[in-house]
C-alpha cells in the first residue's frame, strides 16, 4: 500500500513543540519527548525500523509490512523504507520513489527547522490529528503514553513507548481508521478483509553510533541547481523531478 507509506512518513515528520500549549495530560508526555528529541541531537545515530500493518481484533495477522533504515545527525536525518528513500538535511527534503522513478523536492522553511526529527517528533502529529489526552504509565525501564481522541479522528488510539535510561522510543502503535490507509481512488474492493480500524505498529531497534559525515545528507548525491533549474544527479538521472512548492 502506498498510501501506508505515505502515511509512515507523515507520521515521521511530525512537529513537536506544539504538544507543550495542550493539556490533559500532553505537557508530561511533551517533556519525556522532549528528552528523547535531545538524546537523538546529542550525537549522529543509526537504527532500524519495522512497521507491521493488522486488523484492529486479529493483531497477531500481520496483513503487511515495512523494514527499513535510518540514519541521524542532529536536525539531519535520511531513511529508506522499502522502495522510498528519504533525506532531510535542513535546506531540502527529498523523497525517491525508486518504483516510480520519481524525486519529490520541498525546500524546508525556516519557520519548520525547530524539529525534523523523524522519530522523537513524531507523536506531535496527533495533535493535529485532534489529540485531546494522554495517560502515562510504567513498564520496567519503559514510560507508555496512551493518548486519546475524540470520535472525530481518525486515530483512535496511540501508544507511544519510551525506554527513559536511554531516553529514546522504541515503538509506537496506532488505532487508525483503515480508509486512511488506502489509496486515493482506488478500487473499493481493496477494503475487502480490512476492518473498519487498523493496528499500525513501529518499532525501533538496533541504535547504534555513527561517525559524522556531512557527504550522508548534501542534496548534491540526488540533483544540482543552477538557477531555476534542477537537475538529477547522474546515478538518478532517469527519475523526474516533481516539487511541492514552487521552485525555490
Amino acid at each position: 500500500m502506498k498510501q501506508l507509506l505515505i502515511l509512515i512518513i507523515i507520521l515521521l515528520r511530525g512537529l513537536l513543540p506544539v504538544m507543550a500549549q495542550a493539556g490533559n495530560g500532553m505537557e508530561r508526555a511533551a517533556l519525556l519527548l522532549k528528552k528523547a528529541e535531545q538524546s537523538y541531537r546529542s550525537k549522529p545515530l543509526a537504527f532500524t525500523v519495522k512497521f507491521t500493518y493488522s486488523n484492529e481484533h486479529t493483531p497477531g495477522n500481520i496483513l503487511d509490512s515495512l523494514s527499513g533504515s535510518v540514519e541521524m545527525d542532529g536536525s539531519k536525518y535520511w531513511y529508506l523504507l522499502d522502495s522510498t528513500e528519504t533525506i532531510s538535511n535542513g535546506k531540502y527534503n527529498i523523497i525517491l520513489f525508486r518504483e516510480d522513478k520519481q524525486m519529490l523536492i520541498s525546500p524546508v522553511r525556516a519557520d519548520s527547522m525547530a524539529g525534523q526529527n523523524p522519530v522523537a517528533y513524531s507523536a506531535a502529529l496527533l495533535l493535529k490529528a485532534g489529540a485531546t489526552g494522554c495517560q502515562i504509565s510504567a513498564e520496567g525501564r519503559q514510560k507508555v503514553l496512551q493518548v486519546s481522541f475524540p470520535e472525530t479522528s481518525e486515530f483512535k488510539a496511540v501508544s507511544i513507548y519510551i525506554d527513559t535510561v536511554v531516553n529514546r522510543i522504541t515503538t509506537m502503535r496506532y488505532l487508525v481508521k483503515t480508509t486512511s490507509l488506502m489509496d486515493p481512488g482506488g478500487d473499493p474492493q481493496q477494503l475487502d478483509g480490512y476492518e473498519e480500524y487498523a493496528i499500525v505498529k513501529a518499532v525501533y531497534y538496533d541504535y547504534r553510533e555513527i561517525k559524522p559525515d556531512s557527504e550522508r545528507f548534501n542534496e548534491r548525491r540526488f540533483f544540482t541547481k543552477e538557477g531555476d533549474d534542477y537537475t538529477p544527479a547522474a546515478g538518478y538521472k532517469e527519475y523526474r523531478i516533481l516539487f511541492t512548492t514552487p521552485k525555490q
